[in-house]
């Protein structure tokens, strides 16, 4: 039988990116060692062979090595003549504590990707699968766990300078005078903000536990005398006396029903000079590629929550007493500033 040589290559091509796809979960992995063992900080400012870095992690230099070469396919470092490893900018995004990390995002999701055998079953019942694997709410887990509790705060943390630190530049803050930052986890954004508005004030509302972390945090700041903190649950109430109300990516967490609720607790306290700004991607319809359509099967599995197109939230808005002003763009496409205000 002679072979179709065009059909044949064009069947090894989809052969290698299901592979490529499936073993997503091999790269993960090899990234995380990469972070767990602080490898982009050792690499910052020297070039290291195998053997020396493996002096500085305690680990087997030829396993370590194997390693390096793998990422360095992967474009993460490069190998030189002398066998030293050098770090490339897509394995810098690994160094801890700097702007564009991804350190933390990638050791708290590898290290939840034991909990993923649940997620057929949420496919299967529209139910949170972390649920059925822990006995209860992934809330509920981390306040448990002190470990997994700075895990999520630490990713979150990178979600900031990753997506939404530039957000000032792509919107006027100046003309408020009390912005209050709904679910501002340690204060880092909220501070950001005020910074570029000199002339407002802010109230930073959310859970106790990251209250406290928020006013160690920003007690070390330029803005720490035009902050203050509230603590409250916005599925509850929201504060008052806000001409800017800003909500991030919280607001996935949530199913269509305690999203409408939240929206209703912000337009409670809004009058009909205040702005509310959700700062979250929009999912685009059809078959267009999106990274949030990925983010909604996330979320779907571990609380319940999902991510919504524009005509999706603005009928939760209208159930609200809102309506949508404008949509901007920013440079990242997680990160859209939709401008809503009352109907």
């Amino acid at each position: 039988v002679k072979l179709n040589e065009s059909a044949t290559g064009e069947a090894n091509a989809l052969s290698e990116k299901m592979f490529d796809m499936v073993i997503g979960l091999w790269k993960s992995n090899f990234i995380y060692a990469a972070a767990k063992l602080d490898i982009a900080d050792h690499l910052h400012n020297n070039p290291l062979t195998a053997e020396e870095l493996a002096v500085v992690t305690k680990t087997h230099a030829p396993s370590l090595y194997r390693l390096l070469r793998t990422l360095a396919s992967m474009e993460l470092f490069t190998e030189d003549e002398d066998k030293k490893f050098h770090l490339t900018p897509l394995g810098a995004t690994l160094r801890t504590g700097v702007r564009g990390s991804f350190k933390y995002t990638v050791i708290n999701h590898v290290e939840e990707s034991e909990w993923w055998t649940e997620f057929l079953y949420t496919i299967q019942t529209g139910k949170p699968g972390f649920d059925k694997k822990f006995g209860m709410t992934y809330w509920q887990y981390i306040a448990k766990n002190p470990y997994w509790y700075e895990n999520f705060r630490n990713a979150i943390d990178e979600d900031l300078g990753n997506y939404d630190y530039d957000i000032p530049k792509f919107y006027d803050f100046t003309k408020f005078g009390h912005i209050v930052d709904i679910a501002g986890n340690d204060g880092t954004f909220l501070t950001h903000v005020l910074e570029r508005a000199p002339q407002a004030k802010g109230t930073l509302f959310d859970l106790p536990t990251n209250i406290a972390a928020a006013k160690e945090k920003v007690a070390k700041s330029s803005v720490k005398d035009r902050v203050t903190f509230q603590t409250g649950s916005f599925l509850e109430t929201i504060p008052a006396n806000g001409d800017c109300y800003m909500l991030k990516g919280a607001i996935c967490d949530w199913d269509d029903d305690d999203t409408l609720t939240i929206f209703k607790n912000i337009r409670k306290q809004m009058t009909k000079n205040s702005v509310f700004l959700m700062m979250i991607s929009l999912l685009p319809e059809g078959n267009e590629p999106h990274p949030g359509k990925m983010w909604d099967l996330y979320f779907m599995w571990l609380v319940g929550g999902r991510e919504k197109t524009r005509q999706q939230y603005e009928a939760l808005f209208k159930k609200a007493g809102l309506k949508v002003r404008r949509v901007i763009h920013t440079n990242h496409k997680v990160s859209h500033i939709t401008e809503v205000v009352i109907d």
